[in-house]
């Protein structure tokens, strides 16, 4: 996986490219949550470890199991890249 993340006001943003080479299944993903519970801004009490990064997690994880099952015309080759031990 590779990713970009911001945190900024109780909004958490990450935009990952993510890859399993065991499958070949490969996407973008790219989200943007609010992770504010009281609904106040710039009082740096914000949810991002008890709210948004779960959230994140489990979003990345369950779409991952959707393209694991996905028949592709194409797969992903990545070895090149990566050497299986």
């Amino acid at each position: 996986m590779l990713n970009k993340v911001g945190w900024a006001y109780g909004y958490l943003t990450d935009c990952s490219y993510i890859f399993d080479t065991d499958s070949g299944a490969e996407f973008l993903l790219t989200a943007t949550i609010l992770a504010n519970g009281d609904g106040i801004f710039n009082d740096d009490k914000y949810d991002y470890e008890k709210t948004g990064l779960p959230f994140m997690a489990a979003l990345g994880q369950e779409i991952l199991r959707i393209e694991q099952q996905r028949n592709r015309k194409h797969k992903a080759d990545f070895a090149k890249y990566h050497s299986p031990k």
